[in-house]
């Protein structure tokens, strides 16, 4: 017999059941066997702290042994080491742990990802700023792409998609929402990339923030430089950038006080 603990196994044939059980723990064995006996299919989970202090899960299933005529004659005991699922587990505890925390210092919208089972989970920000009951989201991947403006769809979809496959551990993107209320919101969303052992995408945890107002002052700004180029570059009109009070000035007023024009100027300037 060999169990992967990283420490040989000895022959236990003989000894009393309690002596093969971790210390402080015969009696729990003890009452384990016996259910067992009785006709209960029993499955634990006990650890194991190393001489290096590396600690070992196993799932230890205990069934009835019967011989040909049928009869109860022992207990089979099987074991398989879960220490990777443990630590998955564990990590995944933490990680829910600190998606709580973040859902309770944030106003962003924040959301979690299930890469497997294509679930999305989001906290109640997500409603007040997009009006969508989260409850209504769970199963929301393909809710959230449709909700995606036709114009950004393929582009986000694509960029997505490219990290979640990649090595990437962080993803970002900004792209139009539509609201349920049916109005189009500039947003600003990043996640972070969870991934197995095997470097597979595995869970994405991110926040999803509204920057409307932003996002239409920026562009504002932008049309405005637009127009104010086109007309410098076509020359149809003069300009001068100047500071002063005066709601009346000639050119020579103007002159002297500095300002510079781009074209012949007129008489006077209102």
């Amino acid at each position: 017999l060999e169990i992967s603990v990283k420490q040989p196994v000895k022959v236990y044939k003989g000894m009393p059941i309690a002596a093969l059980a971790e210390p402080g723990k015969g009696d729990e064995q003890l009452k384990l066997l016996r259910q067992t006996l009785r006709g209960n299919f029993i499955e634990a989970e006990y650890n194991i702290e190393l001489p290096d202090k590396e600690v070992v899960w196993f799932l230890i299933s205990y069934h009835q042994a019967k011989n040909n005529e049928g009869e109860t004659v022992g207990v089979f005991v099987s074991t398989k080491n879960i220490t990777e699922r443990k630590k998955r587990e564990e990590e995944l505890r933490q990680s829910n742990e600190r998606f709580q925390l973040i859902s309770q210092v944030t106003s962003d919208a924040i959301w979690d990802y299930d890469v497997k089972n294509t679930e999305i989970y989001y906290n109640d920000s997500f409603k007040k700023y997009f009006g969508y009951d989260p409850a209504d989201w769970k199963n929301g991947y393909d809710l959230w792409e449709k909700h995606i403006h036709p114009e950004d769809k393929e582009r986000v979809n694509t960029g997505f998609n490219k990290c979640i496959n990649s090595k990437a551990t962080y993803w970002e993107d900004e792209y139009r929402f539509i609201s349920f209320d049916g109005s189009v919101a500039y947003v600003y969303v990043r996640g972070m990339i969870l991934r197995n052992d095997a470097g597979e995408a595995v869970r994405v945890i991110g926040s999803m923030q509204d920057i409307t107002r932003q996002k239409e002052n920026e562009l504002r700004i932008a049309f405005s430089e637009h127009r104010f180029r086109s007309l410098v570059q076509s020359g149809t009109f003069g300009f001068g950038v100047f500071e002063c009070n005066d709601i009346y000035a000639t050119y020579e007023e103007l002159k002297a006080k500095g300002v510079k024009f781009t074209t012949a100027p007129k008489e006077e300037f209102y």
